[in-house]
């Protein structure tokens, strides 16, 4: 195995890995979904696809401190899990308003607010980079 992948020989830090490829493929899909049901539902209104996108990216204005702070005091595995589910919530509530065809610009713009808020509170808890080494034993 090359250099590049030698960190994927750990199991723990595989399971991560591909754990984490699953959340930021779905976190992904999910944005571009959202994106282009807000700009079906205003008949291609690039203002309220400018505030969903806002929306979902002011988390981290809002919220950078708090995130570390709890990133730095609470078990890393717990937060990773939580913010998954609810992240995970988040798209099943969007989709379910979409499919039963009551879905309004103003709710994706506030489920895009709480995905961006699951993702500010990930991001600190997913760095491998943060202090809590626990998690990447084998």
């Amino acid at each position: 195995m090359s250099p590049t992948f030698a960190s994927l020989r750990v199991p723990n830090y595989r399971r991560y890995f591909t754990g984490m490829l699953g959340s930021n493929t779905g976190t992904w899909m999910q944005r571009v979904a959202q994106d282009w049901l807000v700009l079906q539902l205003t008949g291609g209104n690039g203002t309220w696809l400018g505030i969903v996108t806002a929306l979902q990216f002011l988390r981290c204005r809002c919220s950078a401190w708090p995130a570390g702070l709890l990133a730095d005091r609470l078990p890393k595995r717990r937060i990773l899990a939580a913010t998954n589910a609810f992240m995970g919530l988040t798209a099943l509530v969007l989709g379910a308003l979409t499919l039963t065809g009551v879905v309004r610009v103003w709710e994706v713009a506030a489920l895009a607010f709480a995905l961006g808020l699951g993702t500010a509170l990930e991001n600190p808890a997913g760095s491998p980079s943060c202090g809590d080494r626990r998690t990447h034993r084998t």
